[in-house]
């Protein structure tokens, strides 16, 4: 279990940062967070950032969907522009024009 007197040691000594306890829930303190992987839908990436595929969701049908178009996990995407939720992004050397709908379904 966790207690506030759990501390991580090495952060003292890379800096002299106040002690920050250990999070419970993800075994991470708060100056960790800027660093583990996260999962977001491509829908809120920046546009001109290449970014890699992490999982392609959604109902069978429409995994295959994006399969086909080039969505698939461990591949890599750059949006180009987004409109209104709409995108346009690159992938496999093509461009392609998704709705914010399917956006959403595309984690990166």
């Amino acid at each position: 279990m966790w207690k506030s007197q759990d501390f991580r040691e090495n952060k003292h000594a890379q800096g002299g940062l106040s002690a920050c306890p250990q999070s419970p829930i993800t075994g991470f303190d708060s100056w960790d967070f800027g660093r583990w992987p996260k999962m977001m839908p491509l829908n809120l990436a920046m546009p001109g950032e290449e970014l890699l595929i992490r999982k392609v969701g959604g109902s069978p049908e429409v995994r295959k969907h994006l399969e086909d178009m080039g969505f698939i996990a461990g591949g890599t995407t750059t949006v180009v522009s987004a409109l209104n939720g709409n995108l346009i992004v690159k992938v496999k050397e093509s461009r392609v024009a998704l709705s914010e709908e399917l956006a959403r379904k595309i984690m990166v």
